[in-house]
């Protein structure tokens, strides 16, 4: 999830996690988080997002179904520390 899309734009940019994180001020500690499967709070999902100039859908995998409704994947739902508040500010 949030993990492996953060690693993947990191090898795409050619930069190792702990390298993008320290550019961003996020520890190394926090990366061994995400590694482990936290998803970080949307203040930090979109700075992610901005630093490798992606959208904070594409780093949450939240994909447009049919129609306008977003689908939220379950799992982040249930892991995630973001708020309803925020999830509805991001799919707004």
């Amino acid at each position: 999830m949030f993990w492996d899309n953060y690693y993947n734009l990191c090898i795409q940019k050619g930069i190792s996690p702990n390298r993008a994180a320290k550019d961003m001020n996020i520890s190394s500690g926090t990366v061994t988080e995400w590694k482990k499967g936290r998803v970080p709070q949307m203040a930090t999902v979109k700075k992610v997002a901005d630093y490798f100039g992606v959208t904070a859908e594409q780093l949450l995998n939240i994909e447009k179904k049919s129609g306008t409704k977003i689908e939220i994947p379950d799992i982040i739902k249930l892991i995630s520390p973001i708020s309803e508040k925020e999830i509805n500010l991001l799919i707004a």
